[in-house]
């Protein structure tokens, strides 16, 4: 028995069309059928329904790992001290935006700006609050968008190294996304493997960017999504892409081809 692990986006589904291809969710059954299990680890606060509902995984990580769910169960929880959410933020260079998440019974953000159209839905749902509001919440991520991001990283890396800053490189060049210690794809394999009791020797994974790096070379057998250079060393094989790419590697190895 083996465990399947896949990051979502660009590995699952296109981020381009934000879809996936249609013979995924019949390799994926045709896997679990067989005695193996399957989990996504993921940089998304949530999955949505309908892909849990196709996929039925036996666990996933949300948000690089900040948060582990065991079938419906959350399991694990991994936050960001105010302390270390205040020591980020004062690195933070001019004109980046800026948005904090935390979950109590629904998502929350907590944006500069609450009053920008962008945010009107996540308003009119009572579920936006400023930056200043963060203290007294448990603060899952913190997400940064704009030119500057690789500067913040950097800072981030020189101060703070025992945080997780994944981004500001290919293909999220503008993004970047800081995570609590334990909250990283590389620990989130450790403790779905921990709870489903397969060594890590028997994980095989797939991922497409640079925060899938530590998944990846945890991983007794690791697949390559595209060609961001930072995980040419690391992967065993390389596929195209999600469309095309790993449903045929799952296709080759459902019939027992290398």
């Amino acid at each position: 028995m083996s465990l399947f692990v896949f990051d979502v986006d660009g590995t699952l589904i296109d981020e381009a069309t934000d879809a996936h291809a249609p013979e995924l969710v019949t390799h994926l059954q045709a896997l679990k059928a067989s005695g193996h299990r399957i989990a996504l680890i993921t940089g998304r606060l949530g999955l949505p329904r309908a892909l849990l509902n196709l996929i039925e995984p036996d666990a996933r990580a949300l948000g690089n790992g900040h948060r582990i769910v065991l079938g419906e169960n959350q399991v694990r929880t991994h936050i960001l001290t105010s302390a270390e959410v205040e020591a980020v933020l004062a690195l933070m260079p001019d004109g980046l935006e800026v948005v904090g998440s935390a979950l109590t019974d629904r998502p929350l953000a907590f944006v500069q700006d609450v009053d920008a159209p962008v945010w009107e839905e996540w308003r009119q749902a009572g579920q936006l609050r400023s930056l200043e509001e963060m203290t007294g919440h448990n603060i899952l991520q913190l997400q940064f968008r704009g030119k500057a991001v690789p500067l913040l990283k950097s800072r981030i890396r020189e101060t703070l190294p025992h945080l997780n800053a994944s981004g500001a490189m290919e293909p999220y060049l503008e993004f970047l996304t800081v995570t609590a210690q334990q909250a990283n794809k590389g620990h989130a394999l450790k403790e779905i493997s921990a709870l489903l009791d397969i060594p890590l020797e028997d994980v095989v994974a797939f991922g497409d960017s640079e925060n899938d790096l530590e998944m990846l070379r945890l991983a007794g057998h690791s697949v390559q999504v595209g060609h961001v250079s930072c995980l040419k060393d690391i992967c065993k094989e390389q596929v195209s892409c999600p469309l095309v790419g790993v449903p045929q590697w799952l296709g080759r190895y459902l019939e027992g081809r290398p």
